[in-house]
């Protein structure tokens, strides 16, 4: 008999919480590939890249408007938080961290 040990099973947020981060780091790539700016407006539990709308349910974020230039640089450095869950944007290169 093998037993599996398993330390933490992540939730439907913490799953949304990285799709999102996923989803942000595509519309800088895409902002780069396509030499376009992208606004972007979180708004607790939808996120609008251009016009277009995301539901990030069960997932609750903090109000927050920034834009990757055509260069792919975010307009502003923050803490993201959503939920239990935040994520640091760096001035610049928009590089998000896990805090």
């Amino acid at each position: 008999m093998t037993l599996l040990s398993i330390k933490h099973i992540p939730d439907a947020s913490y799953l949304r919480f990285k799709a999102l981060k996923a989803l942000l780091r595509q519309s800088q790539l895409d902002s780069i590939r396509l030499q376009q700016r992208h606004d972007i407006q979180i708004n607790k539990n939808k996120v609008t890249i251009n016009d277009k709308e995301y539901v990030i349910s069960p997932l609750i974020c903090d109000p927050i408007i920034f834009h990757y230039n055509e260069q792919g640089n975010i307009s502003k450095a923050f803490t993201m938080r959503c939920g239990e869950y935040e994520a640091v944007f760096q001035l610049g290169s928009g590089w998000i961290s896990d805090e």
